[in-house]
């Protein structure tokens, strides 16, 4: 072997299947997000941006996956809250004593 065969292009098959990568991982974001899997959708589509980063669509399905995860945080956290209280300009938030 010559030194210039350590070195070589990527075969255009290799290159292909690099590519198709991405859109793999944006498509499996994509259906994460609709199985309610925010987190892990995210993790799917923001390594998608590597080659995707000029695809508007997946900034806007990673943004979808931040809200979503943002609301459904704030959806289990005010089910732990039993009763607000307001005396005196003062709310008492009174939370679950048993762990779940």
């Amino acid at each position: 072997k010559t030194p210039n065969d350590t070195h070589r292009p990527l075969p255009q098959l290799r290159k292909f299947a690099i590519d198709r990568r991405f859109e793999i991982l944006y498509n499996s974001g994509v259906c994460l997000l609709m199985m309610g899997s925010y987190q892990q959708a995210a993790i799917c589509l923001l390594e998608s941006t590597q080659l995707l980063s000029n695809v508007p669509s997946v900034w806007l399905r990673l943004a979808e996956c931040c809200v979503e995860a943002y609301r459904t945080n704030q959806q289990r956290n005010e089910q732990k809250i039993q009763t607000v209280t307001t005396h005196h300009n003062f709310e008492k938030i009174v939370l679950p004593t048993e762990p779940e």
